[in-house]
């Protein structure tokens, strides 16, 4: 039997490959639940990346927190493990866009600044 990677473990590899390059990486979870299958890339290699290697991976990380609006996805899809993520990702900013009018200039600063941001957004914001 052949065991495939999981793709989103794998996405989030590409996505320090592209950061490796020299490049900026901007990827895309939907939810939390998704980022959880993607965490061993992210905890053990982009968070450790500087101190391993001296220089700054620039990786954008697009996060959804599961709608409680205008429909229930139900409990397994609306977990926030933003501060579980904080504690294991120390070299990683996080940024938490509880209102909508903060989301476009959040991820200018994050692209501009550089390093690796895990820009966390509230789907439910978008019908306001």
């Amino acid at each position: 039997m052949i065991e495939l990677p999981v793709m989103e473990e794998t996405q989030m590899g590409i996505s320090l490959g592209i950061a490796m390059t020299g490049k900026t990486a901007i990827t895309f979870y939907p939810r939390w639940d998704f980022i959880i299958l993607a965490a061993n890339q992210l905890i053990n290699h982009i968070d450790k990346y500087e101190l391993m290697t001296g220089k700054k991976a620039n990786i954008l990380i697009r996060l959804g927190k599961g709608s409680d609006k205008p429909l229930d996805p139900g409990h397994q899809h609306k977990g926030n493990y933003l501060e579980e993520f904080k504690s294991m990702c120390p070299n990683i900013q996080f940024h938490d866009l509880t209102e909508h009018s903060i989301i476009v200039d959040a991820y200018k600063r994050a692209y501009s600044h550089g390093g690796v941001h895990v820009l966390v957004e509230y789907p439910e914001l978008y019908f306001v």
